[in-house]
């Protein structure tokens, strides 16, 4: 299924439903003859065993650092990222060049997605402007 046919599908959900929640998409494609019920994992074991990854992704990036090094810094922020396939600790990535290198390609990645997703705001303009200015 392509992203056109799926948001159909989700468009024909949230007008038939009124609303659009994870709990509503997963129930309208419990049937197998469900246009999205190829997009999930029907298997326990193996849904059980994602899910569980997902709550470790979440665990880690949840965890925050107010210290490098023994300085404070002026915002707390995450303790570890995610380079070269696993968490590392955020100083130590800062202080390795191609660990840094793949963080800062990254920032500009998510910048991208924020960008596109908040276009519509003109109040972001600006930031926006200056995101782009910083990744050039």
């Amino acid at each position: 299924m392509d992203a056109q046919e799926a948001g159909r599908e989700l468009e024909r959900i949230r007008n038939e439903k009124q609303s659009l929640t994870p709990e509503i998409i997963v129930d309208e494609s419990r049937p197998e003859s469900a246009a999205l019920h190829h997009c999930f994992d029907w298997d326990d074991e193996t849904a059980a065993e994602s899910w569980r990854k997902q709550q470790a992704r979440h665990l880690v990036n949840s965890l925050v650092t107010v210290s490098i090094d023994g300085e404070e810094i002026p915002e707390p922020t995450r303790a570890y990222v995610h380079v070269s396939n696993e968490y590392r600790p955020v100083d130590v990535v800062i202080k390795t060049k191609d660990y840094k290198d793949e963080m800062l390609e990254q920032a500009k990645c998510d910048f991208e997605i924020y960008q596109r997703k908040y276009a519509v705001l003109e109040q972001l303009t600006d930031l926006f402007k200056i995101g782009n200015e910083l990744f050039t």
